[in-house]
């Protein structure tokens, strides 16, 4: 398969790159794979683009599917609210806002419209829910650990994979339990005996709360903030269209309670209830994916089992939208060998086919060109997409009446199971296109619709080849 013969699909960079493969060759990352979603940093640069360019590049250079904005919590050194991250182009480099950064992607999703709403990166290590304020850790046991289903820990040595890691091993343990485990209590560790209110340790200077994220949602939506970064929550939405996604890695399933997060609707708000939490960005974490690999169907079924019935059980909310992803590197074990990557690669494939997830995220971009000869070779990336995937795609243009600014929204999956949103976009001078996977058990239909109106057209796409439609 040629390069020009490459189309658009469901998978995507978790952060994109501007540089070149390793091969030599000087072809660029984006150029080469053709992705057709990606997420982009809060950041004034990501991958080697400032972010104006970076929107540029992908929205009208490339006319890409979906772009998300991927935005740092406190444990990424970001901040819930920093009233002086105002400019639109350049984040705050120093504790950019969460609140302003949904705000940022609001203001510009009217210039990308394929901009469909943000990610909150590493959400659940930072969600702290309902709680209203956090403790710190005593100075003699300074490095906290664990979550509110085990407990929270605090270790006088730095934290290895998770957990307290002496220099030598102990024959008792020298950590403390800052916070019972709503679950697991304090797993016969003593307490540390600052904390008899029992809050939530402080990972950083502020824990994100329910109320935070329903802040972060309402400045998502384009609703009104002021100078103090507040969002007024009755305002109209500029940007309803927008979705709010949380990172949440496969090892917090198993002990999940909702505490209105996936469940509640956002307040004061007039007609159908808006939910807080639209998506999840679904991960097994980096440190723990050779291990686990594997298990990547059966862990995203058991964080479907954990998450459906919650999702509906106040509201008729649709399941939550879910990316999965794979790492080709991690921050904190380097490149990854390549087999865990193409196994969950191939078994996200499937999961697509079934209608289960809108997309596949690598990470990152960013990764490809650091690769020696040697692991290019290895990781075979090329040869990955254009044998089991690239076959399997194909394209769409239609003609759209009405005005420039009519929305479009295409998904894929029509009949019992819910569709996944493949894109959202205006058309261009009345034509609109979009790149699609076309089924690999059976042929699955695109629905192509307009929202707020009963035009819909379905559209079966068919393998390296563009197919007309109507609207």
């Amino acid at each position: 398969m040629v390069q020009g013969d490459r189309y658009q699909g469901f998978v995507g960079p978790y952060n994109p790159s501007n540089l070149t493969l390793p091969d030599g060759s000087g072809r660029g990352v984006w150029p080469t794979f053709r992705f057709g979603r990606t997420a982009i940093e809060n950041a004034a640069e990501d991958g080697g683009w400032l972010l104006e360019d970076d929107l540029h590049y992908h929205c009208q250079d490339h006319d890409l599917n979906s772009v998300l904005g991927i935005m740092l919590p406190p444990t990424e050194k970001g901040v819930v609210s920093n009233p002086n991250d105002t400019s639109l182009w350049k984040p705050a480099a120093t504790k950019p806002g969460l609140v302003q950064g949904a705000h940022r992607f609001s203001e510009l999703s009217k210039l990308c419209p394929q901009l469909s709403g943000v990610i909150i990166d590493d959400f659940l290590q930072n969600y702290a829910g309902n709680e209203t304020g956090c403790v710190q850790c005593p100075k003699s046991r300074p490095y906290m650990y664990g979550d509110k289903s085990s407990g929270n820990y605090c270790c006088p040595w730095p934290i290895v994979a998770g957990h307290c890691a002496p220099p030598v091993p102990l024959t008792s343990t020298a950590e403390c339990c800052l916070n019972p485990g709503y679950l697991l209590k304090c797993q016969g560790i003593p307490r540390c005996g600052t904390n008899p209110q029992n809050h939530t340790g402080c990972v950083n200077s502020k824990i994100v709360t329910l109320e935070d994220v329903i802040q972060i949602k309402g400045a998502l939506l384009g609703k009104s903030i002021d100078a103090e970064g507040r969002v007024d929550l009755s305002s109209p939405s500029t940007t309803p269209h927008l979705r709010l996604f949380g990172v949440w890695y496969t090892r917090f399933t198993k002990n999940y309670i909702d505490d209105g997060l996936l469940s509640g609707a956002l307040p004061f708000q007039s007609g159908a209830p808006i939910p807080i939490l639209d998506g999840i960005s679904l991960w097994i974490e980096g440190t723990d994916q050779n291990a686990q690999y594997k298990q990547w169907t059966a862990q995203y079924h058991a964080f479907r089992a954990a998450t459906d019935s919650v999702r509906t059980s106040h509201h008729p909310f649709p399941r939550l939208a879910t990316y999965g992803g794979s790492y080709i590197e991690h921050s904190r074990i380097g490149i990854l060998p390549p087999a865990p990557f193409q196994s969950m690669f191939m078994q996200s494939l499937v999961l697509y086919d079934e209608v289960e997830i809108e997309g596949f995220f690598l990470f990152t971009a960013a990764t490809i060109p650091k690769l020696n000869h040697s692991m290019w070779e290895k990781w075979d990336l090329v040869h990955l997409m254009d044998s089991s995937y690239q076959p399997w795609l194909g394209r769409a243009c239609g003609s759209v009446a009405g005005p420039l600014d009519t929305r479009v929204n295409v998904y894929y999956g029509t009949g019992a199971k819910e569709g996944v949103l493949v894109t959202s976009k205006f058309p261009r001078h009345g034509e609109l296109c979009f790149d699609g996977w076309t089924g690999k058990q059976r042929p699955v239909a695109h629905r192509v619709m307009i929202p707020g109106t009963n035009r819909s057209v379905e559209v079966f796409l068919k393998a390296g080849e563009t197919v007309a439609f109507k609207i």
